[in-house]
Order: structure tokens, then sequence, then C-alpha cells
């Protein structure tokens, strides 16, 4: 990156089956931190890229955490000031397959985000939380409608209501943890 005034850079991501075919989409909108810190955005990790003295400066990957060490990382990016650039174009994709782990853990990435929950500074199950995530949602859905991916979303929809009971975790037919 050479723009001294962007610290990361994302932007949309590809889930793909073991065959590189691809089964999805993730695609992004331009960052709030809040939004992101209580649960109303996304990152896909695979489609993220910033500054090495960022990182440094946020003191790298959490070996502690076993899933979440990207999440936790972007916690520590918003925290120390970060400033974030959306690319609105596909950068990379997220092999799902039955092998990894992202796919056959439940309870360890359940529990890397509640400790990583109880960083914020108010509690996530709050209503002032879910009041949070509420209008990150409204926003991000009023800047897929701008950049014309509302139609995308709207067939997500139907996805994202059978993803509740779905026995996957990641990908875009994953549950959310």
């Amino acid at each position: 990156m050479q723009d001294p005034t962007v610290d990361v850079a994302y932007g949309n991501g590809y889930w793909i089956d073991p065959n590189d075919a691809i089964i999805g989409e993730q695609r992004q909108t331009p960052f709030m931190p809040i939004g992101y810190l209580y649960g109303g955005s996304t990152l896909l990790q695979q489609a993220t890229f910033w500054k090495k003295d960022l990182y440094l400066k946020c003191g790298g990957m959490d070996p502690s955490f076993n899933f979440s060490f990207d999440t936790d990382l972007f916690f520590r990016f918003v925290r120390h000031g970060a400033r974030f650039h959306f690319v609105n174009k596909f950068l990379a994709s997220f092999r799902i397959h039955p092998a990894s782990k992202s796919c056959n853990e439940e309870i360890i990435p359940k529990k890397d985000m509640q400790r990583l929950r109880q960083q914020l500074a108010f509690p996530y199950g709050s209503f002032r939380a879910r009041c949070v995530r509420t209008l990150a949602r409204v926003q991000r859905t009023l800047w897929y409608a701008w950049q014309g991916d509302l139609l995308w979303l709207l067939r997500r929809i139907p996805v994202r209501i059978r993803a509740r009971n779905a026995p996957g975790m990641v990908g875009p037919h994953g549950r959310r943890v």
C-alpha cells in the first residue's frame, strides 16, 4: 500500500469448494469501526491487507486465539485508530473443505468470540449493542444498494435463514458465531 492515508485495505471475497468452484460471495461495504466491534459488519481476512508498521504496533497475531486471531487483530487495529479503505473488487478466496478446522469446530470459535466481546465498552448482549448492530446493518444495506449489490443481498436472505441451523460454521451457508 502506497497511500499514506490507508492502513488497512480490504475487499470482497469468494468462498470456494475443494475443486476451486465458487460456492458463494462475501461482499463488503465501507468500514464502520463500531459496527465491526459489535457484529454489525464483517471482514474476510483473506481479502484484508495491512501495513507492517500497524501490525507491529498492534502486537501482531495473538497465538492464544485458535480461531479468532484475525478478528482480535482487527479489533486492535480499530482501537489503534487504523484507517480502513474498501476496495470494491474480489481480492481473494476462502476454501471450504471438510477437513478444515473452520468447518469442524463449534465450541472454540464461540469461546474465542466471547473472550473478544468481553473487551467491549458495553456488553455485547446489551440493548445498546443490539442497537449498534441494527444501525450498522441498516447502514450496510444502504451501502449495498448504493454500490449496486442490493439484489445480491436480497438473494442471501433465504440462505441466511437456513444457515441458522446449518451444521457448518463458515462459508455462504454457515452459522454466525
